[in-house]
């Protein structure tokens, strides 16, 4: 989620470190006295000559065996892999549009995070449903995006496109496609319209290719049918987008 690491090691005094002598005083007497003496190399028994004593070949570090290793690695995706599920059991949900009704904003085939944390519906939402009141729509869930919530008014001139909700003209440029092949008003539904309270009014940002609640085959959506909000696409990293 760009939807942004540094290692650091410490040297071993080796290769180039550098460590301060400063403070460490060699007595220029001692160091006389001892010098031109040479160390005496004690003698076996049998009168050969004797061996220096051999260096502790040991390193001092704790070694780990590969089993302790399988284990470690399994009990991290274990726990991985757990917290994953709680996650996307609980707090998120992945969804993938099937086609084309949220062009240019979504695309057929784009992987979406959903969440629906402490949620409550707002202008602009982009939202996941279920019509579950409709025999129509059956299991399938749509994704739309939020004009308006309950008890507000919304009025939509079909010539120049204008949406007003309450009397206040909505900035769409940045989301609004509108397709030069065809052009989808409204069926079923006549406007102004007031938005009964507990739904939502939703539209698909490929206004001349979706079916949403200007068709009363959709409706208005019930709070209680939203899944949540989209808050990721995460189908790919050139393609990775976050929604605020």
């Amino acid at each position: 989620m760009n939807e942004n690491n540094m290692n650091g090691s410490m040297g071993n005094g080796q290769d180039g470190d550098f460590f301060n002598l400063k403070g460490i005083d060699v007595d220029a007497e001692d160091f006389n006295m001892n010098a031109g003496k040479k160390e005496e190399i004690p003698r076996k028994a049998d009168g050969g000559g004797g061996e220096p004593p051999k260096k502790d070949d040991k390193s001092g570090e704790e070694k780990v065996s590969p089993l302790s290793m399988l284990f470690d690695l399994t009990e991290t995706l274990a726990i991985s892999t757990s917290v994953i599920i709680i996650v996307f059991t609980f707090f998120v949900r992945l969804a993938v549009v099937d086609g084309n009704s949220m062009n240019n904003t979504l695309y057929d085939g784009d992987t979406l995070i959903v969440s629906d944390i402490l949620y409550s519906p707002q202008y602009g939402d982009i939202v996941v449903f279920q019509k579950t009141d409709s025999d129509y729509w059956g299991d399938t869930a749509l994704v739309k995006r939020v004009i308006a919530t309950g008890g507000q008014t919304i009025d939509i001139d079909f010539e120049t496109w204008t949406v007003t909700v309450d009397g206040v003209v909505l900035d769409e440029s940045e989301y609004r496609y509108l397709a030069s092949d065809r052009t989808v008003t409204a069926t079923g539904i006549t406007f102004p319209y007031t938005v009964p309270e507990g739904c939502v009014f939703v539209m698909g940002d490929n206004r001349n290719h979706s079916t949403d609640s200007r068709n009363i085959l959709l409706g208005v959506i019930d709070e209680r049918q939203i899944f949540g909000r989209v808050v990721f696409d995460i189908s790919s990293f050139t393609h990775f987008k976050r929604f605020s």
